[in-house]
């Protein structure tokens, strides 16, 4: 039995994050170089490339990109969002 839960990430997200984050052509070098994984999961370039705020990656698709980010331009996403959420929180003043 798999006790993996699905996760959805927005995709939109992902794409900002890449911008801010990487460089402004982070996101299309990285759909790119997973165009063949992501087409025989059904998704389209076009739709990939602007996606609308609702699309989602699920587990395996989010995986792919958290791989590739890593591989590409050795950065952790997750480790850099929690980063970002801990400057967030050590600016609040109560």
């Amino acid at each position: 039995m798999n006790h993996t839960k699905e996760v959805k990430v927005k995709i939109f997200f992902l794409k900002s994050w890449c911008t801010r984050r990487l460089s402004p052509m982070a996101w299309q070098r990285i759909l790119l170089k997973l165009y063949p994984e992501f087409r025989d999961l059904g998704y389209e370039l076009s739709k990939l490339e602007n996606p609308d705020r609702e699309m989602s990656f699920g587990n395996k698709e989010f995986k792919l990109f958290l791989t590739t980010v890593l591989e590409m331009y050795k950065t952790d996403f997750l480790k850099d969002i929690e980063e970002m959420r801990g400057r967030q929180m050590t600016n609040v003043v109560i």
